[in-house]
Order: structure tokens, then C-alpha cells, then sequence
């Protein structure tokens, strides 16, 4: 199989007469600024032996959790190489980006027009759902020029900066441990992507979709002017390759559909028991472990995640009530230490009652590796047995 570099490097060939063919490949980048399929981050939270700036990385090249060399707001990390992108092409013709968070920067004021002038209505035509119309509770930025580019699904308050305000991390991802997905794409395949927004319904606060890239992503204008899908039942699931060749299967719900995307959704679709670590803190309805026979699959809580021992055999221990990161593993049985593959899915959406009507969504992965990775993470289970 081509490498992800040799097939961008042909494709740059190809159009070698565009603007296109004077940029780098859009897609997701390394520790090093190379080109990977895929890459996967977890950063550690503030605690009296943990500084908040430590972070464990993989990617296609490697997967398997490796503590990582630079700290998480260092502007040599992974993630921010890849939105590096981002702020250097923000407005050329051959290129297009959205950044959402349901918590927008700090730098968007009231005041500031630019945040309000691209929010929309709903259509008249969909008033009706008017009484649950609430941004989804999602994060991320989407990039594409007219070949490739990437989607950056993550769990971090307030981040990325808008381009004119420049890359920074922002402070608030610090004290609470969080979750960064990047999935290198085609642009047709981010087009699909775009259309499951829809059904998200995300807060965009900042965007670029010239002319001829609206035409390659005809969905994305819908998006950045937020117009939601609200067509019955509002949830979306649809299969899609990374440009690497990874198969994952995203899910996507309105907030019209008022359930649960875990125990009504993913496990229902892939037939299997999962095992969830959420945000849980606070007001919204915390909801127990779902457990058999009253639900088909159960959905079990992650209480405390383990990053393994050190040197005296101690484990480094946090508890989710620490964790902004939204992620989960499929397991075959309560006693799951035979299992040797399952899903991993990496998404937006909290085991919350009052998420039941916020939009969101997951990525789902059948991976052995990444599988494996993930499975060592959970040290207490609120179980069902």
C-alpha cells in the first residue's frame, strides 16, 4: 500500500498548475511536522503529581501511548503543527476551514460583530423545534484545500484561537485531562463529514470557504451559517476511509432526537457492551451504568483512569471527575482479559441526561492496536456485577 506522503505527492503532481501545487498537503501532521494518517492525544490533568502540560501521544506510525517530549502548549505539538495550516492559508482561494466549540475563545466578545454576523436562525420552516434549538456539544476544526485535508475532533473549552487573534493554547485546557482525534481525509470524504455537522449542529466561530471550495463542500455553508438538519429521527451514521486506508464509522445525532448517543445509538448499531469515560461533574443528570437485562448492551461508567506505574510499582491515577475527554472501548463481557480487539470510539458528547438534547457525535474505530492502547486505560469500573 502507498505510503499517506507518496500519495500526496502524486496528487500535487497532478494539479501542479493550481495554487494547490505551491502549498504543503493539508492533512494531519507529527511530532516532526511529517504527514501521518491519523493521530490520537491525551492530555494528563492538573494534579499535585501532574502538571496539567504532559500529554501521550500515538499515531499510524506507532500506536501505542508514548508520553510525549514537548508539553501541550508548546507550539511544537502535533496538533498545533497541524493547525499551523490553518493560520498560514486562511485566505486562499483553494482553501477552506470552520472552527467550532461550544465554548467559544474569550478573545469573542458581545460585542465583537464578527461572532454574530454569520449566526442564522433556524428556518421558519423548522420552527417547531425552536424550544430545543442549542449549539452541539462539539469542538473541532475541519481543513481542506481541493485534493486532501483533515478533521481535529477534540474536548478543549475555548480552543483553537480564531485566526486573526493567532495560535495559542488556551489556559482553560490545563486542569482537566482532554482527548484530540486528527483523521487526515480526501476532500470528498470531508464533504460527507461536513454533512454529519449538520446534524451536530456545532458553534462555529470562525471560517473561510471561498468560491470554488463551497462547490467541492457544498454542506459546509449550511454549517457555517448554522443551519441545522432536523429531519426524523436526527441521527446519522455513515462509514467513511481515512486517506490512509482506515476504516471508521462516524455517528452523528440532532438534539431533536433527545437520547442517549452511547447506549441508544453506538452500541445498539454495533451490537456491543461499552465502557464510557465522560465528563460526568456538575449539573445536567449523571446517568448510571446501564446494565443488562433492562438494556440489550450494557454501557458501563469509567471511574478512574490508570497512565500505568512508576519506577516503585505505583500507579499514576486520576478520576474522571478529572477527565473533559469523551471516549470509549467496546468489551466482550464484564471479564473482558481474553479480548484481544474491539471498538474504540473518540467524540463530543457526554453520559449526561441534559446532553439528551445537544447535538453531537463519535468516531468509531475496529482496531486491534488502537483497541489495545485504550484498554489499559480504565483501573475502576462502576460495573453492572
Amino acid at each position: 500500500m502507498a505510503t499517506l506522503s507518496s500519495l500526496l505527492i502524486i496528487a500535487v503532481v497532478l494539479v501542479e498548475n493550481s495554487v494547490f501545487a505551491q502549498r504543503p498537503p493539508i492533512s494531519c501532521r507529527g511530532p516532526d511536522d511529517e504527514l501521518v494518517d491519523w493521530f490520537i492525544i491525551g492530555k494528563t490533568p492538573f494534579t499535585n503529581l501532574m502538571t496539567g502540560r504532559s500529554f501521550v501521544y500515538m499515531d499510524n506510525n506507532h500506536i501505542e501511548f508514548v508520553l510525549a517530549e514537548t508539553e501541550i502548549d508548546d507550539k511544537l505539538t502535533p496538533f498545533a503543527r497541524t493547525l499551523e495550516r490553518v493560520y498560514e492559508n486562511s485566505e486562499d482561494p483553494e482553501f477552506a476551514y470552520v472552527m467550532y466549540n461550544d465554548a467559544i475563545p474569550d478573545t469573542i466578545t458581545p460585542n465583537d460583530s464578527a461572532k454574530f454576523s454569520k449566526f442564522k436562525e433556524v428556518p421558519e420552516s423548522q420552527t417547531q423545534f425552536n424550544h430545543h434549538r442549542l449549539f452541539g456539544h462539539s469542538k473541532g476544526v475541519l481543513a481542506a484545500d481541493p485534493f486532501s485535508g483533515f478533521w481535529l475532533s477534540h474536548s478543549v473549552p475555548k480552543f483553537p484561537p480564531r485566526v486573526v487573534d493567532g495560535y495559542s493554547f488556551t489556559s482553560n485546557g490545563i486542569r482537566y485531562a482532554q482527548q484530540m482525534f486528527c483523521q487526515s481525509f480526501t476532500t470528498m470524504s470531508l464533504a460527507d463529514i461536513a454533512a454529519q455537522f449538520r446534524w451536530n449542529f456545532p458553534q462555529v466561530y470562525d471560517s473561510h470557504l471561498p468560491e470554488f471550495m463551497e462547490t467541492l463542500l457544498p454542506e459546509l455553508r449550511q454549517v457555517i451559517d448554522h443551519v441545522p438538519n432536523v429531519t426524523p429521527p436526527g441521527i446519522s451514521v455513515i462509514d467513511l476511509t481515512t486517506f490512509g486506508g482506515m476504516k471508521v464509522t462516524n455517528f452523528a445525532k440532532s438534539y431533536i432526537w433527545n437520547q442517549s448517543l452511547y447506549s441508544a445509538l453506538i452500541s445498539k448499531h454495533l451490537n456491543t457492551n461499552l465502557r464510557v469515560q465522560t465528563w460526568q461533574n456538575g449539573a445536567g443528570g449523571r446517568m448510571i451504568s446501564y446494565c443488562q437485562p433492562e438494556y440489550e448492551n450494557f454501557v458501563e461508567n469509567i471511574v478512574q483512569i490508570s497512565l500505568g506505574q512508576d519506577l516503585d510499582g505505583n500507579e499514576f491515577l486520576y478520576n474522571s471527575t478529572q477527565d473533559h475527554s469523551k471516549w470509549a472501548i467496546s468489551v466482550d463481557s464484564e471479564d473482558s482479559e481474553s479480548q484481544s480487539i474491539g471498538w474504540v470510539c473518540i467524540g463530543d458528547v457526554n453520559r449526561m441526561e441534559s446532553q439528551f438534547k445537544r447535538g453531537g457525535g463519535s468516531t468509531c474505530v475496529y482496531h486491534e492496536e488502537i483497541w489495545k492502547a485504550f484498554s489499559q486505560l480504565p483501573f475502576q469500573i462502576e460495573h453492572c456485577a
